[in-house]
């Protein structure tokens, strides 16, 4: 396995960052996962605008072009052959406790074997709700403690995902997810306090084109109990139904009609992306 450090391709066991490097020192960094499908990175011009948006929120500086940086993730995904996760994190590298300049920042770019039980997309998934937010979530950073907590608690609930609530139960988000539901046969996800995902995004597009209803509004929890369908979505799951909350089941209990057709779609496009990719390849 290779890993990709400021430009330079080096065999996983060479692979090192300083003990001194600001991401490991206070989780001053961002970073983005994508999903690679038959060797194509999914949308990665969309997740390197995202990691754009976050370096102007936290004050880092990706020194490095775009168009390089793309580069560089192509030239690893076919080093690493048959792995189908990668992670691109940017740290302030090393710079003490100043945290308003940015002199040499630390891109690392790796790769992973993505693991899925597919059982999921046949069953669905129990998720519990968890009261716990992320500091400003807008930006996809390093500091990852409501993910850390939320995990924990799943576990001690013998669930499998997690939807985190706000102090008035407003539902905000997954640790890794975005939200949706299904209530009185119209989608909700929510508007605020959430880090918009590149596969949320995606969603909204596909539902409105094919002519379901959408709204993108607050729900208190107890709306969300009401659902007839939940969905979660990230970019490497895709799309995870939710059959049960909370130890209730969340309408029949099955993976709704709804959710179904949801998945087909983004199924379809991704198909679409990735054959247009490789299209334009050959």
């Amino acid at each position: 396995m290779f890993v990709c450090i400021n430009g330079k391709f080096l065999k996983k066991k060479d692979a090192k960052i300083s003990v001194f490097d600001n991401g490991f020192l206070y989780g001053d960094g961002i970073y983005e996962t994508i999903r690679i499908y038959d060797g194509v990175i999914f949308e990665l011009d969309e997740h390197l605008k995202r990691l754009q948006k976050s370096a102007e929120i936290t004050g880092l500086e990706i020194k490095w072009p775009i168009a390089k940086i793309m580069e560089w993730a192509n030239k690893l995904v076919k080093l690493n052959k048959g792995l189908n996760r990668m992670r691109i994190t940017v740290s302030r590298g090393e710079n003490g406790l100043d945290f308003n300049s940015c002199e040499n920042p630390t891109l690392v770019i790796h790769c992973e074997k993505l693991r899925i039980d597919p059982e999921i997309y046949k069953k669905g998934v129990s998720a519990v709700t968890f009261g716990v937010e992320r500091i400003r979530p807008e930006a996809k950073t390093l500091g990852l403690m409501h993910l850390i907590l939320s995990q924990r608690y799943i576990l001690q609930k013998k669930a499998q995902e997690a939807i985190m609530v706000d102090e008035k139960n407003f539902v905000r988000e997954g640790p890794s997810t975005n939200v949706f539901a299904l209530i009185k046969g119209i989608i909700y996800t929510p508007a605020s306090h959430i880090l918009i995902g590149t596969t949320r995004n995606r969603i909204l597009e596909l539902v409105k084109k094919n002519g379901i209803k959408i709204i993108v509004k607050d729900l208190k929890i107890e709306e969300l109990e009401s659902a007839e369908e939940i969905f979660l979505t990230n970019k490497i799951k895709e799309i995870i139904p939710v059959t049960k909350l909370n130890g209730k089941k969340v309408g029949s209990g099955k993976v709704g009609e709804y959710t179904q057709k949801i998945m087909k779609l983004y199924k379809d496009y991704v198909k679409a992306y990735v054959r247009s990719v490789k299209n334009n390849e050959g």
